[in-house]
């Protein structure tokens, strides 16, 4: 995983990023929605202080399957979560947690929905639409009802992600993360949260896709991507299905939840 091939049969196929904003707004924009001209997400690993965990994803033809996320934790078993893509609530094992899963495409618009379900009980729904690379999502963000909209869009080569919380009430509060792309490098760029830095990324080619890499001074964060052609590299393995209660940084979009 030392060289990206440039080939034209493989840049033919699907749409690849070339920044590491861009890089970027993919990992966001496609978190558990997988299709033929985008990198899916593969695997990710995260290191806080002293603790450390990872996310496998497995797919089985060209979707998403499921989700293993594993804290690395002494007496902790890992957890599963299920995929259903475009399939009724028929297809439910309606043991543990699993998503219903919805995509179509309206010219060049894709709109999805992402239901999940606790143990047959169902629990949330986001919807959203990607185009042009744009961005939109809203969904559940609270015990009460409260709703999150998320926008994820650029301006000129700049990266914005908007993230209003209790959407449409009075008390809707707007936060906003801008990723810059660094002057000199395309392939790194940098995080600023209400107008102070926030962390540093690094965009990494390799022959089969590409990774972020996100330094912070308390964590260090890497997400790794592949490309549509190399699915098929993946091999499926279905370990024993034991849940874990303690499951961090998963939001009901299939991505990795930041503090607000």
């Amino acid at each position: 995983m030392k060289n990206f091939l440039f080939c034209l049969m493989l840049l033919a196929g699907f749409a690849a990023a070339n920044t590491c904003t861009e890089a970027w707004f993919e990992i966001n924009a496609y978190g558990s929605i997988n299709t033929q001209d985008h990198a899916h997400q593969d695997s990710s690993y995260f290191k806080e202080y002293d603790n450390e965990w990872t996310h496998k994803f497995i797919y089985n033809n060209n979707q998403l399957d499921y989700l293993i996320t594993d804290s690395k934790k002494e007496g902790e078993d890992v957890r599963i979560t299920k995929y259903h893509w475009n399939l009724g609530e028929n297809a439910l094992s309606k043991k543990g947690l699993e998503y219903l899963g919805e995509t179509h495409y309206s010219g060049d618009t894709l709109f999805f929905s992402l239901t999940f379900y606790n143990n047959g009980e169902k629990r949330e729904q986001a919807t959203g639409k990607i185009v042009n690379k744009t961005f939109e999502a809203q969904y559940p963000d609270g015990p009460n009802g409260e709703t999150s909209f998320e926008h994820v869009y650029f301006q000129n080569d700049t990266l914005i992600k908007s993230i209003t919380y209790n959407y449409g009430t009075d008390s809707a509060e707007v936060h906003k993360d801008i990723i810059i792309s660094d002057e000199q490098d395309d392939f790194k760029c940098k995080e600023y949260r209400n107008g102070e830095p926030s962390y540093d990324l690094e965009y990494v080619k390799n022959a089969n896709g590409y990774s972020i890499k996100i330094f912070d001074q308390k964590y260090f964060r890497e997400f790794f991507m592949m490309y549509p052609s190399a699915t098929s590299a993946i091999r499926k393995q279905r370990p024993a299905v034991k849940i874990s209660p303690k499951a961090r940084y998963f939001d009901l979009l299939g991505r990795y939840k930041f503090s607000k």
